[in-house]
């Protein structure tokens, strides 16, 4: 299949951060007053999903509302995929945990490519698994170097939030693979931030990734700014304003690392960081960064607040941190279409866990619009890498 890559199949991908500081740290997002006024959530509506005792939901790893409304989710214990019809009802599973042909071991992405297309990532295998919807069987599989949690489609290629590691180097940064190709073509070298504090290994490649008209948007989950990859090839760097939601990490290490967590007293490990949850691209060109502040106790840490920031289309004002309503008991996931709101989360009851679906439409009339510091990037010279 042709690519659209933006020049041809000699080019991708920049280095990320094209002009992002050198110094010790990342920069904290600017802090308003608490009382700025940030988009408010209207519930359109709320229901369980289907579940027996064969088709249960432990861990809800993804969220997918696809353009006909069946929802798509998966389960992290078991590797099981799960469609669902737009009011909640059990239509599929397939896949298992495994090795074979069809089987995933470790899920970090789940994407829905039209009606009967899904792109699976699998970064225990380093394999990328072609299903159709349809049946649930195998396309085709496509294995990769390295690791990423996050991708996105843009006409006929595929873009991958990546940390790619070897013996000699590793570098954090952005891939494409033209859609059911056999090839994936690499940035190359490590973000000046990043080499200068071994970033790259402590963020373990957390980019996500959307895109708006003939800007791809990503960000590194620990640090407050969005970047936009232009068609030109230069890197942008958007820095985004706090007002309710909890500073960022001050070294990003902390973020993830468990040497760090171990350091500190029991006390000190009940701490609260915020860190991008997710990113998504809206109508009208604008786009929504979901914080989630994370109490940091445990290996696995858990989500206590969420808050939606509404960019504009020109990515020089914001709307920011409105909460958003989450029980709080599993993974919170995230997804939305148009400009509805779908949130996936758990809820416990008096007999069961439930897995529960919500929507909502964030109500943007009264927010104070704050303008954001869009720093420019200089030209980036093109480089690749095909396996």
């Amino acid at each position: 299949m042709r690519s659209n890559v933006w020049t041809t199949r000699s080019l991708f991908v920049a280095m990320v951060m094209g002009t992002a500081p050198t110094a010790c740290g990342p920069p904290n997002s600017t802090l308003l007053p608490a009382s700025t006024a940030g988009p408010v959530m209207t519930i359109l509506d709320s229901f369980d999903l289907e579940e027996t005792d064969s088709n249960f939901i432990a861990v809800p790893l993804h969220l997918n509302v696809m353009e006909n409304g069946d929802i798509l989710t998966s389960d992290r214990p078991t590797s099981r995929i799960f469609l669902y019809d737009r009011n909640g009802a059990f239509k599929k599973t397939f896949s298992s945990r495994g090795r074979g042909p069809g089987q995933i071991m470790w899920m970090t992405c789940l994407l829905p490519i039209g009606d009967s297309l899904l792109f699976v990532g699998d970064d225990n295998l380093h394999r990328i698994t072609y299903f159709d919807l349809r049946t649930g069987d195998v396309i085709k599989t496509v294995p990769y170097q390295g690791h990423f949690n996050n991708a996105a489609v843009k006409g006929d290629s595929i873009y991958l939030g990546l940390l790619r590691s070897t013996k000699e180097s590793g570098f954090t940064g952005l891939a494409v693979t033209p859609l059911l190709g056999d090839s994936i073509y690499y940035s190359q070298g490590v973000p000046p931030i990043y080499a200068e504090r071994n970033y790259v290994q402590g963020t373990k490649g957390n980019v996500l990734l959307s895109e708006v008209g003939s800007t791809v948007a990503f960000s590194f989950a620990a640090l407050p700014n969005l970047y936009l990859l232009e068609r030109s090839g230069t890197v942008d760097t958007v820095t985004l304003p706090s007002a309710r939601r909890l500073p960022a990490p001050a070294d990003p290490m902390e973020a993830f690392s468990e040497r760090a967590l171990m350091r500190l007293t029991p006390a000190e490990r009940v701490r609260i960081t915020s860190l991008i949850w997710s990113v998504s691209s809206l109508p009208n060109g604008r786009f929504a960064v979901i914080f989630a502040d994370l109490k940091r106790a445990t290996r696995a840490p858990d989500v206590s607040v969420t808050w939606l920031t509404i960019v504009d289309s020109s990515f020089t004002r914001a709307c920011v941190d409105g909460a958003i309503p989450i029980d709080g008991h599993g993974y919170v996931r995230f997804d939305f279409v148009g400009d509805t709101l779908n949130v996936l989360d758990q809820v416990v009851t008096e007999t069961a866990l439930r897995t529960r679906l919500r929507r909502f439409l964030p109500d943007l009339s009264a927010c104070d619009w704050v303008p954001l510091d869009r720093r420019r990037g200089a030209p980036l010279s093109p480089s690749t890498h095909a396996d």
